[in-house]
């Protein structure tokens, strides 16, 4: 079963059950011994321990041995559907490269496979000393490159009927054929972003240097 949560304000944490569509405030913590939908090319797997919160925390993972297309994707309905009409500005999450042959640089793609697909411009490089938060959103449309698709498709009807969430790894000039490379990333606390998005990305970073602070405490 999906384990999730969703932020009320400022006050804590609600546990939701049967979540229908994108989901603002939505988070996976991948802390159900599942990759919670995620599949991608190469090997994905659920990791037991060692997320943003710490020892016993658990997190996703990417693996490309020998080298080859590095991603992972989603279709769960909670990071899909009408994004626009959800009210959903973009994603935050957290990145780790887990030990590869050259640095990892992830982009984000969402849209409609092989039909409206787009991957961001924007690249992020996590680093292998440790857990770094990302955001991505989608008030750009400049900062996006279609990838699939030729027929009629803007980004803004990427949005509105978004079937796939993807995070692989990927070099200029972008198509639907990434770069190969031998390594492994890995990906925790994935938010579905509300409106407005700041504040709520100052809440979720706390939670996050919580966590990881009370792991430390744990491990002292």
């Amino acid at each position: 079963m999906l384990k999730q949560f969703v932020v009320i304000g400022v006050f804590g944490f609600l546990g939701v059950a049967g979540v229908s569509g994108a989901t603002p405030g939505f988070t996976f913590d991948f802390n159900d011994g599942t990759t919670d939908g995620f599949f991608g090319g190469g090997e994905v797997q659920w990791e037991a321990t060692g997320g943003i919160g710490g020892v016993g925390d658990g997190f996703v993972s990417a693996i490309r041995t020998p080298a080859g297309h590095l991603g992972m994707a989603n279709s769960d309905e909670v990071v899909t559907g009408n994004l626009t009409g959800q009210g959903i500005p973009g994603f935050t999450f957290w990145l780790k490269d887990l030990g590869s042959q050259a640095p990892v640089n992830i982009h984000v793609g969402l849209g409609v496979p092989l039909s409206n697909f787009w991957q961001s411009n924007a690249t992020f490089i996590p680093s292998t000393s440790g857990w770094t938060q990302f955001t991505i959103l989608f008030n750009d449309p400049a900062g996006w490159t279609r990838i699939q698709g030729t027929g009629p498709g803007t980004f803004a009807d990427a949005l509105a009927a978004s079937e796939r969430l993807l995070f692989r790894h990927d070099l200029a000039p972008y198509t639907g054929t990434p770069n190969s490379l031998r390594g492994a990333f890995g990906l925790d606390g994935l938010t579905v972003l509300p409106e407005p998005a700041t504040g709520f990305l100052a809440l979720i970073a706390l939670v996050g240097m919580r966590r990881r602070a009370a792991s430390g405490h744990a491990r002292a």
